[in-house]
């Protein structure tokens, strides 16, 4: 299943500095066969400061490191004028002996040590729990053979823009392939990009919609199933809205250059419109933005509109919850160098953090049973300072 998603400000491989890198691959870990959640990064302007951070993110979310990296200045002397940058980085990788002998020691790695050991703990404090969602974003692949030119690279570019949005205002969700036909567990769906989609996943949609379920379209409306179906009819019905021409968005919008390092052209947004105006519509339970939504502010009246499923309210923390027997698990870190300051309830117990750094927090019949922390933190147990074990 290719969920290789790297941050949507940066290449297709990901790097260091990535959030929501580590998302789609510990949210579709259902799907993996030994329930492992694995992660495979580098990075050509590493630093210890997205090493540290990268692999907090990893802990929390409980991923496994499978990565290599590389520092810009390592290969700077070995560039010829006929190689580009990305053919060179990995040239060096690839050529034993010029400079992968002593890539592990590099000093711009930082404690590498350290991070792995932070991973294993949280691993194995983990182990055997698991994350629900109510929220499900999937991953129609098959839209991409629908398309074939330049504004495929949208499908990549507005699911990681979502990823970003929906991990960094901590709402917990599945990433769902599209062979996935159970879907009445969630109570929200993003179906970014519906144009082709198998038949049977086209009838779960269906139904959810019946159900009285949240679904969200976004980007260029359902034409097909991959049996060749024409669905169009069914989908304007659905939406309440009927795609007469595709014109080029003119608002502001983040645009991926780094994600877009193929080309210097700049690929343009489309947006479905009927007649002059771009669609926009909510049709009862259903909801159609007839562009690439996650790339712009209509995002923020989303994720108002799902704050009852956020984990925490504070978008300078990114936190997950997981559940093992009776026993409930909520991981938090602060984003980049952000601390964590706040206050919040868990389990029937009000927690207040101060200079918090790397969190795990387990509670069991309301319970607090386990503290474990990075050093420096203060932690409040319902008013009462707690001691905590250090990372």
């Amino acid at each position: 299943m290719p969920l290789e998603l790297g941050y949507y400000e940066k290449n297709d491989w990901g790097d260091y500095e990535s959030e929501e890198l580590t998302l789609p691959d510990s949210d579709a870990v259902g799907y993996s066969d030994t329930g492992n959640a694995y992660n495979m990064c580098w990075d050509r302007y590493c630093t210890p400061k997205k090493m540290e951070y990268y692999h907090r993110m990893l802990a929390v979310r409980n991923v496994k490191w499978v990565g290599h990296a590389m520092a810009k200045g390592l290969c700077s002397a070995r560039r010829s004028e006929s190689t580009s940058e990305v053919q060179k980085a990995v040239y060096d990788v690839e050529t034993p002996g010029l400079f992968t002998d002593n890539l592990t020691d590099n000093p711009l790695w930082g404690d590498v040590s350290k991070c792995i050991h932070t991973e294993h703990t949280f691993e194995n404090c983990l182990h055997g729990a698991s994350a629900a969602a109510k929220v499900a974003v999937l991953y129609t692949w098959e839209s991409n053979a629908f398309f074939n030119n330049e504004q495929m690279h949208y499908h990549r570019a507005s699911l990681k823009a979502l990823l970003d949005k929906l991990m960094t205002n901590n709402i917990p969700i599945d990433v769902v392939p599209s062979f996935e036909t159970n879907l009445s567990h969630y109570d929200v769906i993003f179906a970014l990009w519906p144009s082709m989609m198998p038949d049977p996943l086209w009838q779960a949609l269906k139904q959810e919609i019946a159900a009285g379920k949240q679904i969200y379209f976004m980007g260029p409306p359902a034409y097909v199933t991959t049996s060749g179906k024409d669905i169009s009819a069914e989908f304007e019905k659905l939406t309440g809205s009927h795609v007469t021409a595709v014109k080029t968005y003119f608002g502001g919008y983040e645009y991926p250059a780094w994600d877009f390092w193929f080309t210097d052209k700049i690929i343009p947004m489309n947006i479905y419109c009927e007649g002059d105006e771009i669609i926009e519509r909510s049709c009862g339970n259903v909801h159609y933005y007839g562009y690439e939504a996650p790339l712009t502010e209509a995002m923020i009246d989303v994720i108002e509109n799902l704050s009852d499923y956020k984990t925490i309210d504070n978008d300078r923390v990114i936190s997950k919850v997981y559940q093992r027997s009776d026993e409930k698990i909520i991981t938090l870190t602060g984003r980049w160098s952000c601390k964590i300051n706040m206050r919040f309830a868990f389990e029937g117990n009000d927690i207040e953090i101060q200079n918090g750094t790397l969190i795990l927090i387990s509670a069991e019949k309301n319970k607090i049973t386990k503290l474990l922390s990075s050093g420096g933190a203060q932690i409040y147990i319902n008013g009462i300072r707690s001691d905590y074990e250090q990372i």
